[in-house]
């Protein structure tokens, strides 16, 4: 593997975690509201998240490689 591709996998796992993280602050502070679970919302939620935190933390990593 090069380094593009380890860079790649980076930026894809800590995407991962932190649209979950976000995810589970979401949840918490909705079980602290006294709302109920909504599974789908939350995996729309991530799904957004994911990609939003995938485009930033690859705008990041381009302009440090510059």
């Amino acid at each position: 593997m090069d380094d593009r591709e380890i860079a790649t996998l980076l930026r894809l796992a800590a995407s991962v975690f932190i649209s979950a993280m976000a995810v589970a602050f979401v949840d918490n502070i909705l079980t602290i509201m006294g709302h109920g679970q909504a599974t789908p919302t939350y995996f729309v939620l991530f799904l957004i998240l994911f990609s939003m935190t995938f485009l930033v933390v690859g705008r990041i990593s381009s302009k440090k490689d510059r």
